[in-house]
């Protein structure tokens, strides 16, 4: 799943995993517990990566 827009990014000086906003707390603590990755590019704007295994077969 991505979620990303293309205005002016995330603050380098910020740690995403470790951050006292809510939404990405929330948005961590869910990512961990599917045991999935978050990773964050910042090239243009920002864009949240979430990788998941898809158990649905």
């Amino acid at each position: 799943m991505v979620v990303a827009d293309n205005g002016v990014g995330f603050p380098s000086d910020i740690d995403f995993r470790q951050t006292k906003s809510l939404g990405l707390y929330i948005v961590n603590i869910l990512v961990k517990q599917i045991n999935g990755t978050i990773e964050l590019d910042t090239t243009h704007g920002s864009k949240f990566i979430i990788n998941f295994e898809n158990n649905n077969k």
